[in-house]
């Protein structure tokens, strides 16, 4: 069973479903900023994996989403450190509420 089990995963995760959101909205001539605060993501989509796994195949998935939408659209991919000192308020509520989300398959209501 594949079954998320960091925020890591959580963000690729939630990158997948934002991914598949955009894309079915077909935009063109668009910039899109799509913001995180997972640095392991976005230096995992630098790096594409040579590995076959769940964690790989999802980032996989989202470079060719990305890919997809760079075809008649700007796509910026912007980091966003959350997890400092002081800690911005809300981070660690975030990737709690994100990884149960995952793990119930059910919406999480927050602000």
């Amino acid at each position: 069973m594949n079954t998320i089990t960091s925020s890591y995963g959580a963000e690729l995760c939630a990158l997948q479903i934002g991914l598949d959101i955009v894309l079915d909205m077909t935009p063109e001539g668009q910039t899109i900023h799509i913001y995180t605060d997972s640095l392991s993501c976005l230096k995992q989509l630098a790096a594409l994996p040579y590995k076959t796994n769940f964690v790989a195949d999802m980032v996989s998935d989202c470079a060719e989403k990305l890919s997809s939408l760079t075809e008649a659209n700007s796509v910026e991919l912007h980091f966003v450190p959350s997890h400092i000192e002081p800690p911005l308020a809300e981070s660690d509520r975030i990737d709690k509420l994100a990884k149960a989300a995952l793990e119930n398959g059910e919406r999480v209501e927050h602000d």
